[in-house]
């Protein structure tokens, strides 16, 4: 390998400016052609520029699920950052949800009959309403589900079915932030 010499340096950094200059105009070029960056998204209609995520109701007999779930909303939203997070009295947009079903499957067990793996089921309604316009832009029904792995002992059983419960919620945040935003 040759050796670089502090006269042949002016050349070998001025290749690296003019490679460095020619990916900045590459990328202006490609921003000014509509090209963005994934999680980017061109304006939001108006109506959805501030959204308020109430408390969602629960009908199950789970307690805390509907706080989880509305967390994992207003969380992605957040993270999603195409749409502002507001309140009742600024909001531009309302999300309405009700977590309405809970079921709890029973997927693997060995020939003791013991449980080794669950799966929960959770209905969550999302009603989405455009306060200016005064209609309805989302009505759905979700159903989402995630599997967890039973231990013998109670308490890592326990924080198996929380994180469960956890990645669930997120999942339903994520379902509903993508239903309401990406259809623009």
């Amino acid at each position: 390998m040759p050796l670089i010499t502090s006269r042949d340096r002016p050349a070998f950094t001025a290749s690296y400016a003019y490679l460095a200059l020619t990916l900045l105009m590459s990328m202006g070029l490609l921003s000014a052609c509509g090209y963005q960056l994934s999680g980017q998204s061109r304006a939001l209609s108006g109506s959805l520029q501030r959204i308020s995520v109430p408390m969602f109701t629960n009908t199950t007999t789970v307690p805390g699920l509907e706080q989880q779930v509305t967390a994992a909303v207003r969380t992605q939203l957040q993270r999603d950052g195409r749409a502002r997070l507001g309140t009742e009295a600024n909001a531009t947009a309302q999300v309405r949800g009700s977590v309405t079903d809970y079921q709890l499957q029973l997927l693997a067990n060995n020939r003791d009959d013991f449980a080794l793996e669950y799966r929960i089921l959770v209905n969550v309604h999302v009603r989405v309403e455009d306060l200016q316009q005064r209609q309805t832009i989302l009505d759905q029904n979700l159903a989402v589900t995630t599997d967890y792995v039973v231990s013998s002992q109670i308490v890592p059983t326990e924080i198996a079915r929380e994180r469960a419960l956890q990645a669930l919620a997120r999942d339903t945040g994520e379902r509903v932030v993508s239903l309401l935003l990406d259809r623009f």
